[in-house]
């Protein structure tokens, strides 16, 4: 009788520490846990969800240890192989990781959650083939699942880096036979080298990279020494403008311009095609208008002579083919008004075009074609500065600022 009551008050306690995780007391659940814990040290369920929740708090150390013992009480479980295995990529012990999770695939063949991490571990562990193998068993199984498909293509590009170029296409092409409707393949198919390069990239591949990156992209863009913004708003302040300029910020992503650029304005407006990054930017009070949408569509709505000052910063590096945007600009820019903007410098690959795509997914441009397209849309090159865009992988990606004004 006494064995029966304990199992009772114990299945009770399990079950109201369940509930109180549902409704989000994280507290709550972890002490009823513990409780449930002090009265079977060894309730595999109970230190499997008292680990993830240690985990969801940052603390990798005590996951893994109540993980590892539920892991003990019923060796071979699939869920709590795959979330030990992502305790120890908390803990950065990707060896580790790959054990688990390997083992977690074998076990559950068919859940793509599992190949994303195992995937995301083999990258770590620069393993890059049997990471897009992972990954794209991820994708196959589910299409829509977007982490796996911005994993796949920084594992193939991981590759076309490491000299496997040819594998890299390979491995693209079967990324988009397996998966003909999503937004990544077909650019990076084109980046690595398997098909020629579009004018510019499709909007369902730049909102499908930018919604996943408003949180964390301002953070994301200091950690690779993002300069360009404060660099086009010292150009701004440095022209002849004063402080009732119409402002158009072309691309602003989450408005890392906005703050420069907003001493200079009586009106300062925004487009971009990302809605999770434009959230971020309306949040810092820095704009007056925020459009969602394609910055050729927006300026050919534009009536002529409407803006004093447009910047585009590292907005062409997902444009090949400037024309069908310089000529809306063009007609939308005042007399006398400015174009500043920024773009990466192509190599030996831009000849044909004068740009080419570069294996990252990004666009490149040759100095003399921008300057030749600028001059031929009635626009006055004023300065031209070579500068550091950014660092990728801790090599400098080198490019060019314009400023350019109408006569």
């Amino acid at each position: 009788m006494a064995d029966r009551d304990l199992g009772e008050r114990i299945d009770i306690l399990f079950a109201l520490a369940g509930a109180r995780a549902a409704s989000g007391d994280v507290g709550g659940a972890s002490r009823g846990y513990r409780a449930v814990l002090e009265l079977d040290p060894a309730h595999a369920e109970a230190l499997h969800r008292l680990g993830n929740l240690q985990r969801e708090d940052g603390d990798a150390g005590t996951a893994i240890r109540l993980l590892s013992r539920s892991l003990a009480t019923r060796p071979g479980h699939a869920h709590t192989l795959n979330n030990l295995g992502g305790a120890y990529r908390d803990a950065g012990k990707p060896g580790l990781a790959y054990l688990a999770l390997s083992a977690a695939a074998d076990a559950m063949p068919g859940d793509a959650r599992v190949w994303v991490n195992l995937g995301a571990t083999l990258i770590e562990l620069r393993r890059y083939g049997e990471a897009a193998d992972a990954l794209h068993e991820a994708v196959s199984l589910d299409p829509a699942c977007d982490e796996g498909h911005h994993l796949l293509a920084s594992a193939l590009y991981r590759l076309h880096l490491g000299g496997a170029a040819e594998d890299a296409v390979h491995r693209a092409r079967a990324w988009l036979a397996a998966c003909p409707e999503a937004p990544l393949p077909q650019h990076s198919l084109a980046a690595l080298g398997g098909e020629p390069p579009p004018p510019a990239a499709s909007t369902d591949w730049v909102r499908a990279v930018f919604d996943r990156f408003g949180p964390s992209f301002d953070t994301h863009l200091r950690a690779l020494s993002y300069g360009v913004p404060a660099r086009i708003g010292e150009l701004a302040r440095g022209g002849p403008m004063a402080g009732g300029a119409r402002v158009l910020d072309l691309g602003c992503g989450t408005g890392l311009c906005g703050e420069h650029l907003r001493p200079l304005a009586r009106h300062l407006a925004g487009v971009d095609l990302s809605r999770g990054m434009l959230a971020r930017a309306w949040a810092k009070g820095l704009y007056d208008r925020l459009v969602e949408g394609d910055i050729v569509n927006f300026l050919e709505d534009q009536p002529a002579r409407t803006w004093d000052l447009i910047v585009a910063a590292d907005v062409f590096i997902y444009v090949g083919d400037l024309v069908p945007l310089l000529r809306p600009l063009s007609s939308a820019l005042g007399a006398r008004g400015r174009f500043l903007f920024s773009i990466e410098a192509a190599g030996g690959g831009a000849a044909e075009h004068g740009y080419e795509l570069h294996a990252s997914g990004r666009y490149r441009h040759a100095e003399a074609h921008v300057r030749r397209i600028i001059a031929g849309h009635g626009l006055v090159v004023d300065h031209v500065e070579d500068t550091t865009v950014r660092m990728e992988r801790g090599v400098p990606v080198t490019g060019w600022i314009f400023a350019a004004s109408k006569p």
